[in-house]
């Protein structure tokens, strides 16, 4: 072989060979660094707290009126005039109906003209019977006599004071012919119209409803009951019925802002449901104070309501946020930061939830920390995490 071909070959194969070796050392070096570990998750913790919390006990309730009143007349007429808005609210003494005043009138009239008949006939005998009483002294008239002018004086006295009573009654029959609200109310359709005739005692007229405050209408159970007692027994609850305090959820998932409480409890238990029927009381407000429309109440008669009674107080609760705790098949569990920031998955036992927080029972301690935020990234109990502020926990 010639020896300048010799010497390009062996050239070309030391130029090759260190090629190669360059490559392989870069593909070393970037094998290195893909195998540096990620930075532990970033992650919110929150300490376990230990307070005094309200024990609420949820029930489904009703709203029910507290006043629902059918409007009859109290005398007999014809209906002159309708002088209320169907629909609207009244105030008391508001007028809702004029029933035609002028027999009643009429007879006012002459309950009065009978009472000055009687007076002046009264007046004549009370002097007859003054003078006889004089007579029958002096012996000039016999005591029959005197005595009959007695009975006659008496009778028209009678006379009087049944007038005056005549002229009472006529006086409140005159103030019947007009129909007023007799409390604060949102009154509903009218049944009758001007022209008719309505009967006393009889005739419905419409209804008045009374909405402010309401009622809400629910069942405790048995057990509920007995819960309620033992609390008391032991000092964790209510003194009396009216200590137990409650709250209600609107349709649109809010609290209700007005607190009720209750005021009724049935003696006896249902024995085919094994529940007692409670009612509990609340103020009713309206959405806009200047609407004069019932729908612009926030509770309606007749609307289901979520109901939540606080039934007494559980000192040295554990809590937990309600975002810390995660549901399986096989129960609840948390969890848990060490001191060294390792996750331990942790099995607890909660009871019931308050504000944000749950309850917990059972297997956690005062003061422990549990994660409340970036959970997702936990894949597996025992990693290695970094807790982090709340504003920090995003990546």
């Amino acid at each position: 072989m010639p020896k300048h071909l010799y010497s390009n070959y062996s050239g070309l194969n030391i130029l090759t060979g260190i090629m190669l070796t360059i490559s392989l050392l870069s593909g070393c070096g970037g094998k290195d660094k893909q195998q540096v570990p990620p930075p532990p998750p970033k992650v919110v913790a929150a300490p376990v707290l230990q307070q005094t919390v309200p024990i609420i006990v949820q029930f489904s309730g009703t709203v029910k009126a507290n006043k629902d009143v059918v409007i009859k007349p109290q005398v007999s007429g014809y209906i002159e005039q309708r002088l209320f808005v169907e629909g609207t609210e009244v105030k008391t003494g508001d007028p809702l109906y004029q029933i035609d005043p002028r027999p009643f009138q009429a007879q006012l009239n002459a309950a009065n003209a009978q009472l000055k008949k009687d007076q002046a006939s009264l007046a004549f005998w009370n002097l007859e019977l003054a003078r006889y009483n004089e007579l029958a002294k002096k012996g000039f008239v016999s005591k029959e006599k005197r005595d009959a002018t007695d009975a006659k004086q008496k009778m028209y006295a009678a006379s009087v004071d049944k007038d005056k009573a005549d002229i009472e009654q006529a006086a409140l029959n005159l103030g019947y012919c007009l129909i007023v609200a007799p409390f604060d109310g949102w009154i509903q359709e009218t049944q009758v119209y001007e022209g008719a005739i309505v009967t006393a005692q009889e005739t419905d007229l419409t209804t008045l409803t009374s909405l402010n405050p309401v009622y809400v209408d629910f069942n405790v159970s048995r057990r509920d009951s007995y819960t309620v007692q033992e609390l008391s027994n032991e000092g964790l609850g209510p003194k009396k019925r009216s200590d137990i305090t409650g709250t209600l959820i609107l349709p649109n998932g809010a609290i209700y802002p007005e607190q009720g409480h209750v005021d009724y409890t049935s003696a006896s238990y249902n024995p085919e449901t094994d529940t007692m029927a409670t009612r509990a009381i609340f103020p009713n407000r309206k959405i806009n104070p200047n609407d004069q429309n019932n729908l612009g109440l926030m509770l309606i008669p007749g609307q289901y309501v979520p109901l939540n009674l606080t039934v007494g107080k559980l000192p040295n609760a554990l809590l937990i946020p309600q975002t810390a705790l995660l549901e399986t098949q096989q129960g609840s569990f948390v969890y848990v930061l060490s001191k060294d920031n390792k996750v331990e998955q942790r099995m607890v036992k909660k009871d019931f939830a308050y504000k944000h927080y749950w309850v917990i029972k059972k297997g956690l301690k005062n003061g422990e920390q549990v994660i409340s935020q970036g959970l997702q990234k936990i894949k597996k109990p025992g990693i290695l995490v970094q807790p982090v502020k709340a504003d920090d926990s995003k990546p």
